[in-house]
This record gives C-alpha cells, structure tokens and sequence, in this order.
C-alpha cells in the first residue's frame, strides 16, 4: 500500500489547519480571561511599584547587615520563637512608617515595641 505524495502533503495541511484553529482558540480564551480581570488604576500601580521596591530594598540591605544588625535579628528571632515571616512583616511595616532609616534602627525599634506590648519593659 503505496502512499502518494499528495495524501501526505494532504494530511499535513489538515494538521497545520487543526494547529491554526487550536492556536485561536487559545487566543481567544486567554483574552476573555484577561479581559475580565478588573484593571488597576495608576495609583494601585504606583503602590504596587513603591511595595516591590521597598521589598527589594529590604532585601538588599539584609545582605549586607552589620554584625550589630545580624545580632539584632537573632534576638528578634529569639523574641518570635523563629517565626521569619513575623519579622519580616513587623520590619516592613516598621520601614513603610519611618523612611531612610537603617536597619539596625528598625530591628531595634521592632524590638523595643515588642518587649513593650509584651510588658518587659
């Protein structure tokens, strides 16, 4: 059973058709998605933008800490029982209220606030 070159030539149009309409498809599918996403406003941008910078910036500076500020974060850690994430929101929120201060400032402001909620001072 010989198989001409048009039948193959044939069977590879019918497939390049089927990619084609497949492709389209998926357009059109991942449009309506996200399409219907609710789009952001300059000013949601803008905080979006600031909060990814201040993350990199916090993760910048935690690279490079001091001996002090190393010191600081094991007894903050201590303080926490090890829960990072703690830490590191209560650092952030530290850093989004007082600007253009040093780490080691806001490692010590979270734990004086800490030692003082929790009535040790």
């Amino acid at each position: 059973m010989l198989v001409s070159a048009t039948h193959v030539l044939t069977f590879i149009l019918g497939l390049l058709a089927i990619a084609v309409v497949v492709c389209i498809l998926v357009g059109i599918y991942f449009y309506h998605i996200v399409k219907k996403q609710p789009r952001r406003s300059s000013k949601q941008f803008q905080q979006r933008s600031r909060f990814q910078k201040n993350e990199r910036q916090q993760q910048s500076q935690n690279w490079f800490m001091s001996s002090k500020a190393k010191h600081l974060e094991r007894e903050l850690l201590s303080l926490l029982r090890g829960d990072q994430k703690t830490l590191q929101r209560l650092l952030s929120y530290s850093q989004e209220h007082n600007r253009n201060k040093s780490i080691e400032w806001h490692l010590e402001k979270v734990k004086y606030d800490l030692e003082r909620d929790r009535g040790a001072l």
